[in-house]
């Protein structure tokens, strides 16, 4: 199976999957105990195995081009949010808010903000790197 040696093979001055995953697994037991909501800022590729993880779907067809919609918006968005919101039956709920896009008012026109920042110009307090 070609993804299987994909997900095992370690580029030049890089890491493979299989070692990315092992780096994220103290995050994810983080994750999975949090009782508050959590966000995650983080490259691309621990984004998606991440979702992958909490999607319940194979964490080696991340390395392909994405597919789905929440996929797309991490692969190719660079302002956007993916949120995960647990269901009852342990599964997700996947919903992306673009932050590109104008935030609109509650009758659905564009509203404008001068307060509104762009997230790359937002400052944080980040406590851990993935």
């Amino acid at each position: 199976d070609d993804s299987r040696l994909e997900f095992h093979q370690r580029y030049e001055g890089g890491e493979s999957y299989a070692d990315l995953v092992g780096r994220l697994e103290p995050c994810l037991l983080r994750l999975e105990e949090a009782m508050d909501p959590v966000l995650v800022i983080a490259h691309v590729f621990p984004c998606r195995v991440l979702r992958a993880y909490f999607l319940g779907r194979e964490v080696a067809r991340t390395l392909h081009e994405p597919t789905s919609e929440g996929a797309c918006a991490l692969a190719h968005a660079n302002e956007c949010v993916l949120e995960l919101e647990p269901q009852l039956g342990g599964t997700y709920r996947e919903r992306i808010h673009d932050l590109a896009a104008p935030p609109t008012s509650d009758n659905g026109v564009a509203a404008t903000n001068p307060k509104r920042r762009r997230l790359g110009e937002a400052q944080s307090d980040v406590c851990g790197s993935l």
